[in-house]
């Protein structure tokens, strides 16, 4: 996240890291620790707002400061650490983060699930990187849906390629 974010800025946009709440703390060490004169902004969830709008260099926040009143502005790049939040397909913080990076040059999705097994985190990181239009459009590419629930995707047999030569 570090090297990646140290990179971007040097661009003059705001990078924004979102991380869980109990890896904020973490992150900010390290930076401390490889990045000393980096700084990092520990951005409230009340101060995202103002911090897109007026900010500088690169800022942490959680997800929880996500919400529907916050926009691009002058954001230059996006850091999702611990990506498999983006698992839930209607899920508030997906979508926002979606939003938020829709058309960036610069995005990093960071997880510890390096193969999920859900095909709706595929999708919707693929979307978040603007591979896809939408997860649907993603699902209809290289899956077939077998049954009643979203349990129930198969890959199709002649998109088993495709599928891993594209992610």
């Amino acid at each position: 996240i570090g090297e990646f974010a140290r990179h971007v800025a040097r661009t003059g946009g705001l990078v924004l890291i979102v991380s869980p709440l109990m890896v904020v703390p973490q992150t900010v060490e390290e930076f401390a620790r490889f990045y000393p004169d980096l700084p990092v902004d520990v951005v409230k969830s009340s101060g995202l707002g103002e911090w897109l709008r007026s900010g500088s260099g690169i800022g942490i926040t959680n997800y929880d400061a996500l919400r529907e009143d916050v926009s691009q502005q002058n954001l230059g790049a996006l850091i999702l650490d611990e990506s498999s939040m983006l698992k839930s397909h209607y899920g508030k913080y997906a979508r926002k983060c979606i939003e938020l990076g829709t058309g960036l040059d610069y995005k990093l999705c960071c997880t510890g699930t390096p193969a999920p097994n859900d095909r709706i985190e595929y999708g919707n990181h693929a979307v978040f990187l603007d591979a896809f239009r939408s997860t649907n459009e993603f699902l209809a590419r290289y899956f077939v849906n077998r049954g009643q629930t979203g349990e129930r995707w198969e890959i199709k047999p002649h998109a088993l390629r495709p599928f891993y030569r594209d992610i």
